[in-house]
This record gives structure tokens, C-alpha cells and sequence, in this order.
């Protein structure tokens, strides 16, 4: 089990065995800021990855801009966890994962939301950019619509569905290489 924490730290646990304070398996600082959003865990072989949204501490290849990490948990009898991969982009989305099959071929997406405004999709096993949309205008006031305190933001269907053909031109054009 892993535990994310607004320290910046990754804190990996025994599900059968919380340890209480200071019982974790592991403890790493992770991010460079804290991390405040829902994680997406996948496999890869025998490792399991978790990707979230904050720069990480320890990206392979340093640099701005790198707003994805992606751990890498390797099961052992003592756990090892490591930076995988770092993803970049800017902004405050949380990443999703995509399989062909439910375990295969992980793809991790994240909108680049109040940053690039972009939608990027990476290879989950290496961090290879596959794909990142044009930039989605979705600030105009045609699209907004405010309440005391809470303001709605809308995507146009067309901003999909061109992002959807754009992608499937980039896999296209990555078969042929």
C-alpha cells in the first residue's frame, strides 16, 4: 500500500501490518512540492507504477515543467521504491491509465490544466511522450458559468474529438517508424 503525502513524501506500507507512526516500509520524498491529488497505479511485469501530479524530487532527467511522476514499486522482501519516470508538462490534472487490454500496453494521460492546457499521453513503462493535443482554449466566457463561489468550465465536444484524431494520427505515424 502506498500513502501520498502533502510533505512531498511517498510512504510505502504493509496492508496487512500498518506499523502505526513510523511502522512504513519505506519513506522518500517524492515531490518538490506537496502532493495534493489522486494517484493512478498500474503493473508493469512484476512492478507496480504510480503516477501523480507534482515535480518530482528525483526525475531521471531533471528540468521545469516536469508536473508527472511516476513511481516505481518492486516487490521484494524489503520493497524498493524509485522514481521512475517523470512526465513533461505543466499543469494541475490528475493522470489516468489506459491498457488494450487491462493490463498491457499502460498509457498515462494527464491534462495539462491551468498550465500548458494541453492533453499529453506517455508510455507508462518508459515515459515516452506518444501524444499532446493542440492547446484547449476553454477560459472563454461562453464556456463559463459562475455560482457564488464556484465557477463551471466546459470543453467544446469539438476540442474531443479533434484531440481523439490527433492521437490516432500520432499512433499511426509511431507504427511506421
Amino acid at each position: 500500500m502506498l500513502a501520498l503525502g502533502k510533505d512531498g513524501k511517498a510512504y510505502l506500507l504493509d496492508r496487512n501490518n500498518l506499523g502505526g507512526i513510523g511502522g512504513q516500509l519505506a519513506a522518500e520524498t517524492v515531490s518538490e512540492t506537496r502532493i495534493i491529488t489522486s494517484p493512478a497505479a498500474y503493473r508493469v511485469g512484476n512492478d507496480v507504477f504510480v503516477a501523480f501530479q507534482a515535480p518530482g524530487a528525483h526525475c531521471p532527467t531533471p528540468g521545469r515543467g516536469r508536473d508527472l511522476t511516476v513511481l516505481r514499486i518492486t516487490a521484494g522482501s524489503l520493497p524498493a521504491m524509485s522514481t521512475a519516470w517523470c512526465g513533461a508538462l505543466r499543469g494541475r490534472g490528475f493522470p489516468i491509465v489506459t491498457t488494450t487490454d487491462g493490463h498491457s500496453n499502460p498509457i498515462v494521460w494527464m491534462l495539462g490544466a491551468e498550465g500548458d492546457n494541453r492533453l499529453h499521453a506517455f508510455r507508462g513503462d518508459t515515459g515516452e511522450p506518444i501524444f499532446a493535443s493542440a492547446p484547449w482554449a476553454v477560459c472563454d466566457a461562453s464556456r463559463r458559468r459562475s455560482r457564488p463561489g464556484i465557477t463551471f468550465m466546459s470543453a467544446p465536444m469539438s476540442a474531443f474529438t479533434r484531440s481523439s484524431s490527433e492521437l490516432a494520427a500520432a499512433l499511426r505515424n509511431r507504427s511506421r517508424t
